[in-house]
């Protein structure tokens, strides 16, 4: 089944290719990023090219996750477009308090980031493809409404997280059917 996609922050990093493996696949994709007038532009022309390039019904978006305003006119772009929206990849993230964030690296944490980020690309494999992300996200999105994963996970380092992970996605499923919010975990379609 063709999709009608939107992946928010995809001007760049696993956004784009996952907006790109998902109009190879040959489902409609909106790749939407914020300022595609302004310092976006370069990837809006990007889009532009690969859709052409590869003959994939792949279109830039105006899209800015923290503005309701732009979220609402993005969405309304989208559908009017196609009459209907059928998966949303939320990729996009944003720093919210960059003043927060300047002081913890100034305290007692400074460089604690840089030394996280350090140790975990040092675990990462050289062979490491971040295309495996975006593959993995195209199965998703294949798979009929209703038997999709909660959550999937690439973890070329095999460090454990996905043991990690299960067990949490456990709990969470089970605090959720816990205080009344079940229906949470099984996907319905509006009319």
């Amino acid at each position: 089944m063709r999709n009608i996609t939107v992946v928010t922050g995809a001007s760049s990093g696993f956004g784009a290719l996952a907006a790109r493996a998902l109009a190879l696949a040959g489902h409609t994709v909106y790749a939407s990023m914020r300022e595609t007038t302004g310092r976006n532009a370069p990837q809006v022309k990007e889009v532009e090219e690969y859709a052409n390039a590869h003959s994939v019904d792949l279109h830039a978006v105006e899209l800015d996750v923290l503005s309701q305003e732009s979220t609402d006119a993005a969405l309304k772009t989208i559908v009017s477009e196609n009459d209907r929206l059928d998966v949303v990849i939320h990729n996009a993230g944003s720093p919210n308090d960059k003043a927060r964030a300047a002081e913890y690296d100034s305290g007692a944490n400074k460089g604690l980031d840089d030394q996280i980020q350090k140790g975990l690309a040092a675990t990462e494999p050289p062979d490491a493809d971040v295309a495996a992300v975006a593959d993995a996200i195209v199965k998703v999105v294949d798979m009929p409404l209703g038997k999709r994963p909660f959550r999937i996970h690439i973890d070329p380092a095999q460090d454990g997280c996905e043991v990690v992970n299960a067990v949490a996605d456990h709990i969470r499923t089970e605090f959720l059917r816990w205080i009344g919010l079940g229906d949470l975990l099984s996907p319905r379609v509006n009319d």
